[in-house]
């Protein structure tokens, strides 16, 4: 895997994670 995939995955999952993060902070209020 290139460095510039590398960069492309990381910064989705990265993505993903603050989303999930948003949708239980939702689901707590």
């Amino acid at each position: 895997m290139s460095e510039a995939e590398k960069m492309f995955w990381m910064t989705r999952y990265e993505e993903r994670q603050r989303r999930r993060e948003e949708l239980d902070n939702q689901l707590q209020m």
